[in-house]
């Protein structure tokens, strides 16, 4: 596994942060096998094979590619168009060296592409 980076531990759970580019093959398939095991769990009115769909049909290429980068998706037609992602990363929760849960996430934006550009370049901003 990459470096880590932002590392937590307690007990034997680490969590720590990574992007999404470091994470190698093995990783990519634990994350399928935990995405596809909990989605089989909360989305019980759905059919394995709609799970799968969900999944990329166990293409871990696929998934992965989706995953680091969200605008392929958006070019095969499973994410909505006019939308920009940046700044992937992956927290990954670790019981010794087992991938045991893993959260993704992106800078995300929807719109026409100067109101993405817009969007996307301009700081963030919080109303606390």
């Amino acid at each position: 596994m990459a470096q880590r980076h932002n590392t937590y531990e307690h007990d034997r759970i680490i969590i720590c942060n990574h992007h999404t580019e470091e994470i190698q093959q093995r990783g990519w398939v634990r994350m399928h096998e935990i995405a596809r095991t909990a989605f089989m769990g909360a989305l019980q009115s759905r059919s394995p094979e709609e799970v799968d769909y969900m999944l990329d049909n166990g293409d871990i290429d696929q998934f992965s590619e989706s995953r680091k980068n969200p605008q392929s998706a958006v070019k095969r037609g499973r994410l909505n168009a006019n939308q920009s992602f940046r700044g992937p990363a992956v927290t990954l929760a670790f019981d010794d060296d087992e991938i045991i849960g893993y959260c993704i996430s992106y800078d995300n934006t929807s719109g026409s592409f100067a109101v993405r550009n817009a969007k996307m370049l301009s700081p963030p901003q919080y109303d606390i």
